[in-house]
């Protein structure tokens, strides 16, 4: 079955932390076979905190960097949230794949499914049905639909922690087993930092570490949950 994904939004109205690389956007599901962006794919993928607060509190944030969300678009299903995937150049008119963006972008193609099984290890690990877990499925224009469960949406930096994992980890070779290779598997260099001040974080939740963080708790600091809500700001019991 082919998939479209039918992406309206114009992201040159975001000012982007990161510019270049793997992307992101939360969907809407419209069919079987068809989901729509409900923002523009961007490589900072922060700006999927102001989305995910609204459909999960109902209520919106204040524009930030250009991103103003304020409409609900109930994108969270009773077993997955959808999410658009692709490589980007630069965020300009004139902009053209450098060739390690071409490298990412042809490794993309040929590696989606090891990404999967990456996360679908991680995600066994956590106790998520296998019926339930992560899928990665090709789409048009170079982008990919990914189904990620629900779990992942529960918590702001949890969202943070999935993308991460995704980006991180996207040139996984199932060479050895997930978990291993999160510790000392080849990391995308631009995440090599992140990986560094999250990487333990990452790994006590996935054994079992129960970290309490809200929604709520950014309801009247969209800067804090804008930059400071995700897995490399959690506070460690």
């Amino acid at each position: 079955m082919s998939v479209t994904i039918l992406d309206e939004e114009n992201r040159r109205k975001l000012a982007e932390g990161r510019s270049t690389g793997m992307g992101f956007a939360f969907l809407k599901r419209k069919n079987q076979s068809t989901y729509k962006t409900v923002m523009p794919i961007t490589c900072c993928k922060d700006f999927l905190n102001e989305v995910i607060y609204a459909e999960v509190t109902k209520k919106f944030q204040p524009r930030i960097f250009g991103m103003l969300y304020d409409k609900r678009h109930n994108i969270l299903t009773k077993d997955y949230a959808y999410l658009a995937i692709k490589i980007l150049p630069q965020n300009s008119n004139t902009a053209e794949y450098s060739v390690a963006l071409k490298a990412d972008k042809d490794s993309l193609e040929k590696n989606h499914s090891n990404i999967m099984s990456f996360m679908r290890e991680i995600e066994t690990k956590l106790g998520i049905k296998k019926s339930k877990q992560t899928k990665i499925v090709p789409a048009d224009n170079d982008t990919y639909l990914v189904a990620m469960p629900i779990y992942w949406t529960t918590q702001p930096y949890l969202v943070s922690m999935y993308t991460l994992l995704m980006r991180a980890f996207q040139y996984y070779d199932g060479s050895m087993p997930a978990l291993e290779y999160l510790e000392k598997g080849k990391v995308y260099s631009a995440d090599s930092a992140l990986i560094m001040s999250s990487r333990k974080k990452m790994l006590e939740v996935i054994n079992g570490a129960k970290v309490k963080q809200t929604y709520e708790q950014y309801a009247t600091n969209v800067s804090s949950l804008h930059s400071s809500s995700g897995i490399c700001s959690m506070a460690r019991k």
